[in-house]
Parts: structure tokens; sequence; C-alpha cells
């Protein structure tokens, strides 16, 4: 065979052949003194395809050649153990071999995001410290606050009924140990594209150097009563706005919203979803090499938080473990399902709701029946609510 002969340790390369005869070998290259030894003292590398091979020798020199076909004839006629190299070869030069690792890697990577990031992302966001949480809380309130929220309009004295009653009521029936707080705020009414907008610009000012002046944008003033939503930061802290508290028509309502909340922050519900989506950022900033994948999920977790975007099971568990504590502090479940109505009829039109009822009252099947996450919440808290009953008749 014809090749090229590395020295131990050096790059440079001069011209040599190899024989074989049988089990030995012989080595001449230009220049320089033959070598000869047995075949079992080399080592030869495995083939991939027709890329040169190459064969070290016990002195660390190494020759370097095209001519596979040779070395593949000289190693089955000494018996050479070279199956890992001879099945390497098979795989990746047979399209049947090709195709079915092609579907292996495609389960393998359904399987990793389907399973695998869930329960990594359960496992990291339990095992994380109280500072991480209050860090990430921490930034996606600043954010939120610069551009989706306005001070809370409600008077002094109702937030602090409102406070002291979750601290009093509710939190005591944790099974954690968090540091539950309350925040007010007002939401108006935003387009989700003004939003992602004003995040946007929040995030290239943040990336600006200090010397720079930021951009100031002028105030909004919205009008209107204001959006009704509640949702709950990683550290504990439980945002409610206005609106909600508004639209409940008693504190027991409250309570199951601020209690499915709690919920949430019980199972690491945010958390884990945004372990899931830097995973699956990070894939991608490692395929594509960009950088801006790290900046879309800083925009986008404010963004999850407000819109709820939980997935079905964590929004069950959440419900489950709020129906647990209001049986436990004596709240009947069904209010849940009346406050979850109204929540779910605010976006729609007065004549869409006139719609949904009929003369004996409120008849919302018909609306339910597009809203099967809606419809199978609700039966739960009906069927809570018998247990609740149960309790009292006893």
């Amino acid at each position: 065979m014809q090749g090229f002969w590395y020295a131990p340790h050096s790059s440079a390369r001069l011209p040599a052949e190899l024989i074989f005869k049988h089990d030995r070998y012989l080595l001449t290259i230009e220049g320089q003194a033959p070598k000869t030894g047995t075949a079992n003292s080399l080592d030869v590398s495995d083939r991939v395809g027709n890329i040169a091979r190459k064969i070290t020798f016990e002195d660390g020199s190494l020759f370097e050649t095209l001519d596979n076909a040779t070395i593949d004839t000289w190693l089955n006629q000494i018996d050479h153990d070279d199956s890992r190299s001879h099945t390497l070869h098979i795989l990746e030069s047979r399209w049947r071999w090709i195709g079915l690792a092609l579907v292996a890697t495609i389960v393998i990577v359904w399987a990793s995001i389907r399973f695998g990031l869930p329960w990594g992302s359960e496992k990291l966001a339990y095992a994380l410290p109280d500072q991480a949480n209050q860090w990430i809380a921490e930034g996606a309130m600043e954010s939120l606050d610069e551009v989706m929220f306005e001070p809370s309009q409600l008077s002094e004295a109702r937030q602090a009924e409102i406070q002291q009653h979750f601290q009093t009521q509710l939190v005591p029936l944790q099974d954690g140990k968090h540091s539950y707080k309350l925040l007010f705020r007002y939401m108006p009414e935003m387009d989700l594209a003004d939003i992602l907008a004003d995040l946007d610009i929040t995030q290239e000012e943040e990336n600006k150097d200090s010397d720079t002046p930021a951009k100031t944008k002028p105030p909004i003033k919205y009008d209107g009563p204001g959006v009704a939503n509640a949702f709950a930061l990683p550290s504990g802290e439980i945002v409610i706005t206005d609106s909600l508290i508004a639209l409940a028509k008693n504190q027991a309502e409250i309570d199951s919203i601020l209690l499915h909340e709690m919920g949430h922050v019980e199972y690491r519900h945010s958390l884990r979803q945004l372990i899931e989506s830097s995973a699956l950022s990070l894939g991608v900033l490692l395929i594509i090499g960009d950088p801006s994948a790290l900046n879309s999920l800083l925009i986008g977790l404010p963004t999850f938080l407000v819109n709820n975007h939980y997935s079905r099971t964590h929004e069950s568990e959440a419900d489950e473990y709020a129906f647990k504590k209001m049986l436990k502090a004596k709240i009947d479940p069904i209010v849940f399902s009346h406050i979850m109505d109204r929540l779910e009829k605010q976006g729609l039109t007065e004549a869409e709701i006139k719609e949904l009822e009929d003369d004996n009252g409120s008849n919302v099947s018909e609306y339910l029946s597009t809203h099967p996450n809606t419809v199978e919440r609700m039966q739960n808290a009906k069927r809570y609510s018998e247990q609740y009953q149960q309790q009292v008749a006893q």
C-alpha cells in the first residue's frame, strides 16, 4: 500500500510503502530505515466510508493510506479482530441501516422531549435554591411592571384586608415552606403584539452599554375595566389584578383562584416550564448557532406567566391542590367553577353571552363543548363540591 508516514508527535509526512505478508509487515520510508514487526502490534483505525485509514505503530508513528480495500483484505486473512470497524462500515454504507438509524434518532429525540424533558425539568426545579427562584421572579416582574402593569387602583384598606386574609387563612394551608405574598396590579387591555414589541425594546436597552442613553417611551393611557388575571411567580409571589377581584362575587371565589396559583408554586410549574423551554432554546442555539434564542426565552417568560400557558396536566394538578385545600378550609369548591365560568365569558360580547342563556337561566353547555379543558375542570369542582356537602351534612 502506498501512503504517508508521520513521526511521533509530528505533522510532517514522508512518502512510504507498507507491505503485508501473512502476520508480518514491512514499512519502507523515504530517507528512513525500514521498519518490520508483527500485525498484532498495530492499531488499525475503524473504516468510515472511504476516508483515509490510519495505522499506528508501537513507537507512536503513524501510516495513513486511502487503500481501504487492501487493509480489509489483509485483516480478513490474518483474522484480525476488526468486527467493530466492519460493523460500523456496514451501518454507514447501507441505506436500510441508514433509514433505521434515522427513524431511531427521531424516536429518541421525540421521547427525550416528550418524557425526558418533563422528568428532568421536575428534578431540576425542585433542586434549584430559593435564591434562583427569587432572581427569576424579580427579573420577570420588573419586565412586566415596565411594559404591562400599572399600579393597583384598589384602596390601601382593601389591599390590606385581602392580604391579611391571605396570610392568615390560606398561607398556613401550604405544603411547603414558601414565603407567599400578594401583589396587586391593574392590567390594562393591551394587544399581545404590543406587549412583545415593548419587551423587545426593553431587552435591547438592557443589552446596551450603560453610557448609552435609554429610549424613553411616552406614557400610554388605558381606558376600560382592564383584564381579570392572576399568576404565580416561582418565588411564591402571586399577582392578582383589580379586575379579577372585581369579577369575584365573594372572598371564597378569590380564595379559590389564589389556592390554584399556590398549587402552581408548590408543584414548581412555572419553573419547570421555564427549564423545558430553556433546554429547547439551548438545543436550537447549539444547532443553528443563534444567540438570539436565549433572548427569546427571557422575553417569553413574562408573557408565559401572564397568559397562563400551563400544560393540561399542570392545570389539573393545581386544581386538585386548590380543591383539597378548600375542603380543609371549609370552602365549597363549586365557587371555583363559578368564577371560572365568568372568566371564560369575559372575552365574549353581550350578544354571544346572551346566546348561551335560555329561559331557565345560564346554560353554557354549548360554549363549553368547544372548551373540553374547562368542562373537565368545572366537573372536578362539582365532584369536590359533593364531598364538601357530605362533610357539612356530617
